[in-house]
């Protein structure tokens, strides 16, 4: 039977804030509050100059046109393809599969007819299942993972053969052994970089334990021993390139404690039938010298970390970062015979090479709003170089001059920023398509796209004119774009794509100029998952908790670019506290005429009135940053501290003009006097002091509480026996003292109750003096008699020990007196004061007349 975990809760806050927000909603569709045309709001001529002064310079230097209507010569299907032409099938008409490509893939040809989309044999991730490359939105996991290059050394089996290769008598055995180090050394993707008998398939002559091999005679290329043995090693990954590898104790911590362990340990050699030959006669051949390492750096890294064997993963894996980068940058390394992939006829886009100067120019002017986030983009663009834009099956569309292929969504969707600022012409109004216009995909040829984006001549076309011409204006007017808001992981490919394609297809004044990378989002602080149930839509949350206190939830839940945490805590918290300020504001709507009129006249009006400018100017700043979670701070939780503070100092506050007509949406941010820093230091300094007088008055009250409950204590006591009588007549008789005048039951069982029972602690197990009122000894006299000691201990010239019962001594204090006033002496505290020759003749001076 399924439980509900929400009975009995209340959501009748949450209900309020969900019937608020779908009122609103409803207003601003009615006033169309969110939609803007470039007709409805035209642009200033002062603007229009100013922004063309920023584009082209004061005086302008305009670009030179450029020619964008160079006609692109349809490139023939070339012959040899991976993938068949069957592969895709589309269910849509010839007719409509064209008019979509003349719609969507203008873009295509122009970055084809500039020589940036060529077709060629090139290694890539492929997917044996479905028989095509496999981009990065295709993936599961692995996104951003490039084709690695190995080096395979191929070993020769010497005879005599194994029995269990007996079959195989008379014919050159090899074992292919693969490696990412040259220096050191996958048949299923040899399969596919057409090295097999049969493209797409593994030959199999024999099938093999990876124990079959062990103990075989091998002849490795370029070694100094004329036979080496294949020996046994824990931490290799049968599913990693061939499961075989070279060993280099030399440089390896892996290799060397693997040889290490099979040299040391009998037990490890007896249990994979390791011969005292096979392993015994051989000793470390150096390679590589390595500053800082020597010749032998396995050997050394290992002995330094004190690693015992190749079980210590971590440790071992701090060997080779140490090791391994300081050997390949300065070390010499010797070259084997490359192969890597899977070798594919495709299309690619070819980024890099003189077009990464032109992305280079528009990154360098482009707010990226963290130092992270540039080094991603600066780090792609470093090896970014050749990238499949095409396919043979799944979503997407054909590429237009060549249909057996579909261009990959990665390149597929670039440019679409450009293509929002006119969809809504081109779809009638309707943003969902769903409404037929009269303006067809056919008809956006590439000329059109032209005349709107680049600046071409005016197309011959069956649109009307003043539609292309709004089309245009649209685009105009909302390009380039200030800020595109995407995830981390898209730098490595989208983000960047974007830059270089704006920068190949419009002229530089249309290039990017903002991009907003966030992490990607928790929930509760474990990972989003459906499987597990941890996850939540935005729509779900915003039925749960509301479109406000969601806002609230993820502005708390972190800006940069760090994974963000979306706490179901954070935004119940919100409810409660969005609740509470419409109560407040509930509240000062019906006191209005009690309020006191404007402007300011008080200290605490102009302190929060301060106190709000300082917040409107951090907020803003914020805002522009897009750090959410402080702007949230200062202008919610901090403001909010700020006025119930005034409303405590003010007595009768001002009025808070909250009353207006209108959309808060559509007002201007608030301007704001610069921060008075001076009234706000000053302000913090007053609530300070208070705060201190507040808990000097609560000690000083205290201090009498304590005396009386000592007193109660020591007539309940039984000095011979060395007992109390019972809390309960304890507390019985605190409530007939004084300080059952003073407070309640629940007072003094708070304040007084756990003095009581460490003071009747201290007096059972330590000493009855615990509940003395005053030292068994006279403080005064042991001091003085002590003087030449204090003297010399503290270094001081002159010492004089007076009591602070005694007025006139209390004089002596000068200036200082405050402090024994705030915190005066008591048994086993006495109070210092230190004075400088000067303070201390002014004040024996004045004080010889007064005593």
């Amino acid at each position: 039977m399924a439980v509900n975990t929400m009975a009995g809760r209340s959501f009748a806050r949450r209900d309020q804030l969900l019937k608020i927000q779908s009122h609103i909603q409803k207003l601003w569709e009615e006033e169309k509050i969110f939609e803007a045309t470039a007709r409805s709001a035209p642009l200033d001529p002062a603007d229009k100059l100013a922004r063309e002064m920023e584009q082209y310079g004061n005086p302008p230097l305009f670009p030179l046109e450029e020619d964008f209507t160079d006609e692109i010569e349809e490139s023939k299907i070339e012959e040899g393809n991976l993938v068949t032409p069957d592969k895709f099938k589309s269910k849509r008409s010839k007719a409509t599969a064209k008019s979509r490509r003349e719609k969507f893939h203008g873009k295509m040809r122009k970055l084809k007819g500039m020589g940036k989309i060529v077709k060629d044999m090139r290694y890539t991730i492929y997917s044996p299942l479905d028989g095509q490359p496999c981009a990065d939105h295709d993936r599961a996991s692995g996104e951003g993972v490039q084709p690695q290059d190995y080096v395979l050394i191929k070993m020769e089996v010497i005879p005599p053969f194994p029995l269990k290769f007996k079959m195989l008598e008379g014919r050159n055995i090899f074992l292919a052994v693969a490696t990412l180090r040259p220096e050191i050394m996958s048949t299923l993707n040899l399969a596919y970089q057409k090295v097999s008998r049969v493209p797409e398939k593994a030959t199999c002559l024999l099938e093999l334990s990876g124990l079959d091999l062990i103990g075989l005679r091998l002849k490795s290329p370029l070694s100094f021993n004329p036979v080496i043995y294949a020996l046994p090693m824990l931490t290799i990954l049968p599913d990693k390139g061939t499961g075989i590898l070279t060993s280099v104790p030399s440089d390896s911590p892996d290799d060397y404690m693997a040889l290490k362990d099979l040299k040391s340990k009998e037990g490890l050699r007896s249990k994979f039938g390791v011969k005292d030959e096979w392993v015994l006669s051989f000793d470390i051949i150096p390679i590589i010298n390595i500053p800082d390492f020597g010749d032998k750096s396995a050997e050394k890294v290992c002995h330094d970390l004190k690693i015992k064997s190749q079980k210590d993963k971590e440790k071992l894996v701090e060997a080779k970062r140490l090791t391994y980068l300081k050997g390949f940058t300065d070390g010499r390394m010797l070259v084997g015979d490359e192969c890597v992939v899977a070798l594919t006829d495709q299309w690619y886009i070819t980024y890099g090479e003189e077009w990464k100067k032109k992305a280079e120019d528009c990154l360098s002017n482009m707010k990226l709003y963290s130092e992270e986030t540039r080094h991603g983009f600066e780090h792609t663009l470093s090896w970014l170089n050749q990238w499949a834009c095409s396919r043979s099956f799944g979503l997407g569309t054909q590429l237009p001059w060549d249909e057996q292929f579909l261009v990959e969504s990665l390149s597929d969707s670039i440019f679409y920023m450009a293509y929002y600022t006119i969809d809504h012409l081109l779809q009638d109004g309707n943003m969902y398509g769903s409404v037929s216009s009269s303006i067809t995909p056919e008809k956006m040829a590439d000329e059109v796209w032209n005349y709107i984006f680049v600046g071409g001549q005016s197309p011959t076309s069956d649109i009307p004119s003043s539609i292309l011409n709004q089309m245009k204006q649209e685009f105009e007017y909302w390009y380039p774009f200030d800020l595109h808001v995407s995830g981390k992981d898209l730098i490595q490919n989208h983000l960047t794509f974007c830059i270089y394609n704006h920068t190949a297809l419009v002229p530089s004044h249309y290039w990017p100029r903002g991009f907003r990378c966030n992490g990607h989002i928790m929930l509760n602080s474990e990972k989003m998952s459906k499987s597990t149930g941890n996850f939540r839509t935005l729509r779900q949350a915003i039925e749960e908790f509301s479109t406000d206190a969601t806002r609230f939830s993820l502005a708390d839940a972190g800006d940069a670019m760090d994974d963000a945490n979306f706490v179901f805590e954070t935004a119940n918290a919100a409810i409660l506290r969005l609740a509470n300020e419409i109560s407040w504001i509930e509240e000062v709507l019906a006191a209005d005429s009690s309020l006191r009129a404007r402007p300011p006249s008080t200290y605490a009006d102009h302190a929060f009135d301060k106190e709000i400018n300082i917040a409107v100017h951090l907020i803003e700043q914020n805002y522009n940053d897009y750090m959410f979670r402080n702007a949230l701070k200062i202008g919610f939780y901090d403001l909010q501290a700020a006025r119930d503070e005034y409303r405590i100092s003010c007595g009768v506050c001002l009025e808070i003009p909250l009353k207006k007509d209108g959309f808060v949406v559509n007002v201007d941010w608030p301007s704001a006097a610069s921060p008075d820093l001076t009234l706000q230091r000053a302000n913090k300094y007053l609530q300070d002091s208070i705060i201190l007088m507040r808990k000097l008055l609560q000690k000083q009250l205290s201090g009498s509480k304590k005396k009386e409950c000592l007193m109660v204590l020591q007539r309940n006591f039984d000095r011979q026996n060395g007992s109390f009588k019972s809390e309960k007549e304890i507390l019985e008789e605190l409530k007939e003292s004084s300080l059952g005048n003073d407070m309640n039951m629940k007072q003094i069982q708070k304040l007084c109750m756990s003095f009581i029972k460490f003071k009747m602690d201290d007096a059972l197990h330590v000493s009855v003096h615990a509940l003395d009122l005053k030292l068994p000894f006279d403080e005064i006299e042991v001091l003085q008699e002590n003087l030449d000691l204090i003297r010399r201990q503290l270094g001081l010239e002159h010492v004089e020990i007076l009591s602070a019962s005694d007025e006139s001594a209390c004089r002596k204090a000068g200036p200082f007196i405050n402090l024994l006033i705030q915190n005066p002496p008591s048994p086993k505290n006495p109070v210092s004061i230190f004075l400088s020759k000067v303070q201390f003749s002014q004040i024996a001076g004045s004080s010889s007349l007064t005593v």
